[in-house]
């Protein structure tokens, strides 16, 4: 393909993901589209779809596929290796015919995380934990077609009601909650963490007598989705799969995953696919993971993780139009620092793909995998992400030749270095000064990760520190990933923590190697944490950023069945419900149009007062330059090291133009 068909492809798949919103309005009275997630075909549509049946009766010789996948001794292995392939090979055997769809998922294990039930129970070694969408208008349908959840063609049949009564109970308590505060108002209900902020937005409530239509049911527009109240639980089923899946499960993250994992012995394919906890920067700790557990089992002689298939969440951005919100996409749901982003993104690019080649994990960085869908959708500079990762499988390349042609290395070096830098430094006159006599010429050392890698991959403020206090950019893009405050994330975590009382959030979990084609741009320094008082400057990462220790958990077993499991769990569930109010009582206020500031700020909440709402807003719309500068003054605020002192501008201000190509 040449560079002009390559680029007009390209600009036709920004169109399609940049297209203008719709203001409220029009997107309420939109219809639905098929997205690309994980469908279960309810046994009502079936027939009549992609195949044209008229009937219901099949004939399984007109789909050799589905013929197979319905043999009863092979049917389960093709599934499993369907599977195994990722998300994407399973969905272009579904678009294919109904009937093939309809065969490889009634051989899998499908957990439905709403209903708390398996929609389907194959033979196949597959787990598939998913969480279906479903719209207000379907429950109400339900409710006048089928009121007492009878109905065995209709996934929502035998759960609808429970979700329900789950709603009106929410405000029931809000209610209850606001006549109890009249009499008593400095009474504190136990609702956890969550409890004096309840009481302080429950005395704001104005119309309580009218409090019930504020539930979702009621009164939300029939093509508005489902919000579920915040239950979840853990099924334990672990010595039979081989294959696990989990699309959009609300309550997973990367704890629960090491946990889960590491209760599987048997398991050699791992897919997350948008789960909202899971985000971008965790790759780099599920490599860690699967790269212990393979130790493991290769002392045990068991069969190891051969893949792993990641999709974390793509924040599209509001729902609606909103020209006074930040309309920020992509990897978190707020605006975040230009460069942090650009060179984070990238250096984490290049630690995941340096460990999957060492560790020779599929799927991965493979075309069949789901994670370069997702980082091709990333708002970069045009083709900035192929070019990197054409440049990592050309280091790789070159290696294995053994090349030692120095021109073509630096060609490759410099194919590597130049999407990180391109918006961020002026690239146009690289020649020769910066080619010849900078690139690759030093390294700089992260006090988080400890690693040592080109300064390329250090924004430009770290750079300005004492070599012993950097941080590279990757790790200060997880630490801003693990603070984005979307969807009461911080929040969900802070629930599942009772769940882990051992658990240390910044101990360091096992690295997992890189591979030695990376040596020429990153690799690993030391794995010393603790600095004594005569290494005051050492070379030691004692500073470390991301809260992704996956260290001190306790089993799965445990977890669920052991000794003084039942109160962590009482707890999490009691927190969960607060939580629940939490949100209920500001989207109230939200339709009460009561001012509520944050803490007692200036600044109004960022979500507008709809938490972890279908329609929750963004930050404020003030410009990418006041955007950039906060959230480099929030990081450096954090670290509190490096401070210039001869009081001139930060190195955001100094920025070029998009335009500036450069000379290669």
């Amino acid at each position: 393909m040449s560079f002009e068909a390559l680029a007009s492809e390209y600009d036709k798949m920004v169109d399609q993901y940049c297209a203008p919103r719709p203001d409220l309005v029009s997107f309420l009275k939109g219809g639905r589209e098929f997205n690309g997630g994980f469908l279960i075909f309810r046994d009502s549509l079936l027939s009549g779809r992609f195949d044209g049946e008229q009937s219901d009766e099949w004939d399984p010789d007109e789909n050799k596929l589905a013929q197979v996948l319905n043999t009863v001794d092979i049917g389960g292995l093709v599934s499993q290796s369907l599977f195994a392939q990722g998300a994407r090979a399973v969905l272009s055997a579904a678009t294919t015919s109904t009937q093939s769809w309809s065969a490889l998922t009634h051989s899998a294990k499908i957990w439905d995380v709403f209903a708390g039930a398996f929609s389907t129970d194959g033979p196949a070694s597959v787990f598939i934990a998913t969480t279906p969408e479903y719209t207000i208008g379907e429950f109400r349908d339900l409710v006048t077609r089928d009121p007492y959840g009878l109905s065995t063609n209709e996934s929502l049949a035998g759960w609808f009601e429970k979700a329900m009564t789950a709603e009106k109970h929410i405000y029931l308590s809000i209610q209850s909650l606001h006549t109890l505060l009249l009499k008593k108002p400095n009474h504190i209900p136990r609702l956890g963490r969550f409890s004096q902020d309840i009481v302080e937005y429950t005395l704001l409530l104005k119309d309580v007598k009218s409090l019930h239509l504020s539930n979702q049911f009621t009164s939300a527009p029939q093509l508005q989705l489902f919000r579920p109240s915040a239950s979840f639980a853990i099924l334990e089923r672990c010595n039979t799969l081989k294959v696990l899946h989990f699309h959009k499960v609300p309550f997973l993250d990367r704890r629960l995953l090491a946990i889960i994992l590491r209760a599987c012995p048997k398991v050699e394919m791992l897919g997350v696919y948008e789960c909202p906890l899971v985000h971008f920067g965790d790759i780099i700790c599920l490599l860690d993971l699967i790269h212990e557990i393979n130790l493991d089992r290769r002392a045990d002689g068991q069969p190891t993780i051969t893949a792993l298939d990641l999709c974390p969440e793509f924040h599209g951005g509001m729902t609606s139009n909103n020209p006074h919100r930040a309309e920020a996409y992509g990897l978190s749901w707020a605006p975040m620092c230009v460069e942090i982003a650009q060179r984070g993104t990238f250096c984490l690019v290049l630690k995941a793909f340096m460990k999957a080649k060492a560790m020779k994990l599929g799927l991965l960085f493979s075309k069949e995998g789901a994670l370069l869908s997702f980082l091709f959708k990333l708002p970069h500079q045009d083709l900035a992400m192929a070019t990197f990762l054409d440049a990592c499988h050309r280091l790789v390349d070159q290696h294995k030749r053994k090349s030692k042609g120095e021109n073509a290395q630096m060609q490759l070096l410099y194919d590597l270095l130049k999407p990180v830098r391109v918006g961020l430094e002026r690239v146009r006159n690289d020649w020769s000064r910066y080619y010849i006599e900078r690139m690759g010429k030093s390294f700089c050392f992260c006090c988080s990760c400890g690693c040592e890698m080109v300064p390329e991959f250090f924004t430009s403020i770290t750079r300005q520190n004492p070599a012993h206090a950097r941080s590279c950019a990757g790790c200060l893009l997880q630490i801003k990933l693990d603070m984005d405050r979307g969807q009461l994330r911080p929040e969900k975590r802070g629930i599942l923590d009772n769940l882990f009382p051992d658990w240390q959030m910044r101990t360091y979990n096992k690295d997992a190697p890189f591979a030695a084609a990376s040596r020429s741009v990153i690799k690993l320094k030391t794995t010393e944490s603790f600095r004594r008082p005569d290494q005051i400057n050492s070379l030691i990462r004692d500073g470390k950023l991301p809260l992704d220790s996956l260290q001190n958990l306790p089993s799965l077993s445990g977890l669920l069945n052991g000794p003084g499991s039942k109160k962590p769990w009482l707890l999490a569930r009691h927190e969960a419900n607060g939580l629940d109010v939490y949100s209920r009582v500001l989207w109230r206020l939200r339709n009460e149009c009561v001012t509520v500031n944050e803490k007692g700020n200036h600044y109004p909440r960022f979500d507008d007062r709809l938490p972890d709402h279908v329609h929750e807003c963004q930050l404020p719309n003030h410009g990418t330059s006041f955007a950039r500068c906060r959230s480099l003054a929030d990081i450096q605020r954090m670290r509190n090291k490096g401070e210039r002192e001869d009081g001139k501008a930060s190195g955001w201000a100094s920025y070029p133009a998009a335009d500036d190509t450069g000379f290669w």
